[in-house]
């Protein structure tokens, strides 16, 4: 990690700052009088307060971002990154470390520089072959940049992103090093496919689609964190996953390998794990399933997920089975018969039949 920015960007800070027509820094002058004025006006209301905390932080930051969009092109040529297949990606490369520096400095701007940085990125982590740790580190700060710049600048370069360091980088390989790898770039993609609009979560979808084996091995990770992040990532993805498509994203063959593998998640040894994937199979049923008479005639597919989840209705983790039951009211709608013979069927086998009796009303009504 690089504490410090190179010279060459100091030396273009320093000119920016001494330049005679811009003024960025508050003179001595300034700053004895902001200091008065804050002495003179500690009686004033807390609202005028907050106003005026709030307007000297614009002013502090405003220069600060005018400085990194100006000099972050300047300072990128400097470093020497026209030809990114010329750039050496090696962990102890100073070349390297500047552009580490460099786009570190600038994560609150770089979404006005996408276009530049995502080509570097692409090189870098798309090339499994390079060092381990240099993706890493470079994986780690990009998972800042999306955190810390603009969302929306995103959005047209997700799908690109997804497919072309994500993926790559998600699929499993042997070792700690390439554990923290995966766990980093599913970091990513939760994190994009949660902050983008919904257009362009359903373009990184139709990129997950192609890739489901991949997805489906991060299932079975020891890393809980791993395995919590694929609850979310799944839940997003399946709810992009509209039966009512002509071209659906997962077809069924796809659906029907999936969802044992979904399934099994609620047997996870971590009781947060089952919770979140009780969402992700309400995603799966409500938008991925086509419509029963035709994906699920015989309504094997529903009866399979329905007797694996009245299990866990009766789990002594309360977090678990509320979480179950408000899965099982979500779903009751997909084949109410087969969905009330199951329950009333599970109900005299469970320690509180109240619950399938809620069910079970909750058919009757229709809601």
């Amino acid at each position: 990690t690089i504490l410090f920015p190179s010279l060459p960007f100091v030396e273009l800070v320093m000119q920016y700052w001494m330049s005679p027509s811009i003024t960025l820094l508050p003179t001595q002058s300034n700053s004895t009088t902001t200091n008065n004025n804050n002495s003179s006006s500690s009686s004033s209301s807390s609202n005028e307060r907050a106003g005026g905390d709030g307007k000297k932080k614009m002013e502090k930051y405003a220069p600060t971002a005018r400085l990194y969009t100006d000099l972050f092109m300047p300072t990128l040529r400097k470093i020497g990154v026209n030809d990114t297949k010329k750039i050496d990606w090696s962990s102890d490369s100073e070349q390297l470390r500047l552009i580490v520096t460099l786009l570190r400095r600038s994560a609150h701007v770089i979404h006005k520089h996408l276009p530049v940085v995502l080509p570097l990125m692409r090189e870098c982590c798309g090339d499994v072959d390079n060092s381990p740790q240099t993706r890493i580190g470079m994986l780690s700060l990009l998972l800042q940049l999306v955190e810390r710049s603009d969302t929306s600048a995103w959005d047209r370069h997700a799908a690109d992103l997804t497919e072309k360091v994500v993926l790559p980088n998600m699929v499993w390989r042997n070792g700690d090093t390439a554990a923290t790898i995966r766990l980093t770039a599913i970091r990513i993609l939760e994190r994009v496919m949660r902050r983008v609009g919904s257009g362009c979560r359903e373009d990184i979808a139709r990129k997950l689609s192609k890739a489901l084996i991949t997805l489906e091995t991060c299932l079975d990770e020891s890393d809980t964190r791993i395995r919590m992040l694929m609850a979310r990532v799944f839940e997003a993805f399946l709810s992009c996953c509209s039966s009512d498509e002509n071209d659906p994203l997962i077809d069924e063959l796809a659906l029907s390998k999936l969802y044992p593998k979904l399934l099994d998640r609620l047997d996870d040894s971590d009781d947060e794990v089952r919770v979140a994937f009780a969402s992700t199979l309400r995603a799966l049923i409500c938008s991925a399933f086509p419509p029963a008479d035709t994906f699920d005639r015989t309504g094997q597919c529903f009866s399979y997920i329905i007797k694996h989840s009245l299990i866990h209705l009766d789990d002594p983790n309360e977090d678990v089975s509320k979480a179950i039951f408000k899965f099982l009211s979500d779903v009751a709608f997909y084949n109410p018969k087969v969905f009330s013979e199951l329950v009333t069927r599970a109900r005299t086998r469970h320690t509180t039949p109240e619950r399938c009796d809620a069910l079970l009303r909750s058919v009757e009504h229709g809601t």
